[in-house]
């Protein structure tokens, strides 16, 4: 029976190795030739996923069977334990072409979707390193959002997202009828060129605005939501609708409109 170390060992290697994979395939990219849909599935991750889940699950056996318990320090710490999922992994579609340039639709994938409160705890505090692949539910992927590379096929410092909690309103007409799309810094230690969104013009964010809203019919829900922060590339006088966490508790039901600036 594998030892408590090699099984998280294991695990740990399983997601480098498609880490390492998706960075080689991530210098050759491909161009789609036809407007393509968004893939649903991948078998060959699915059968990583299911070699994951099954380390995972002897992992949590033996855990249990030695009886294992965490050191007493880590039970102190806030935040340990409760819904951690393990390894993102990239899933990217090919490029889709712009004005001058590309964006690529990419998406992140856990190996393992629901990693037991004593297995996150083991790999946190007992497992050199074990800690790396670790996210909490809450910051989680499975969402599509757009990459954008230039004509050179160079990686940029930006990615395109969403606003997914925007709602038509009855009084909505012309851009206000379109779901707005913003753009963000993301990953700038990986860019090969910083971008410069506030240099677009007109022809270059409708553009990708056509490209990227392709897939909205598949529901929003699919979809990342920008951050906090993010600038507007299309309509361009949009404001990212606010989380309602975010919003003053004033004791009117969160999306009854009542005290939101109406976007123009």
């Amino acid at each position: 029976m594998a030892s408590l170390t090699d099984l998280g060992l294991q695990l740990r290697l399983q997601r480098n190795r498609l880490l390492d994979q998706d960075a080689s395939a991530a210098e050759e990219l491909m161009v789609e030739q036809e407007p393509m849909p968004l893939p649903e599935t991948d078998q060959a991750f699915d059968h990583e996923k299911r070699q994951a889940g099954e380390l995972v699950d002897a992992l949590d056996r033996a855990l249990r069977d030695e009886n294992w318990s965490p050191p007493a320090a880590a039970l102190g710490i806030d935040g340990v334990g409760g819904g951690y999922f393990y390894g993102l992994i990239p899933q990217r579609a090919p490029m889709r072409e712009i004005v001058r340039g590309f964006v690529q639709p990419v998406r992140y994938l856990p190996l393992v979707e629901r990693v037991p409160d004593r297995v996150a705890l083991y790999l946190r505090f007992m497992l050199p390193g074990g800690d790396d692949g670790l996210e909490r539910e809450e910051h989680g992927g499975v969402k599509w959002h757009f990459h954008y590379i230039d004509a050179r096929h160079r990686r940029s410092d930006v990615i395109l997202s969403f606003d997914t909690r925007w709602k038509i309103v009855e009084s909505a007409k012309g851009s206000d009828l379109l779901r707005p799309l913003f753009v963000e810094r993301h990953a700038e230690g990986k860019a090969k060129f910083t971008a410069h969104p506030g240099r677009w013009e007109n022809e270059k964010r409708t553009s990708m605005y056509e490209i990227c809203s392709r897939d909205l019919h598949k529901g929003i829900e699919h979809f990342r939501c920008a951050k906090n922060g993010s600038d507007a590339v299309w309509p361009r006088d949009a404001t990212l609708t606010p989380h309602p966490s975010s919003l003053p508790n004033t004791g009117t039901a969160a999306g009854s409109g009542k005290g939101k600036k109406k976007r123009r």
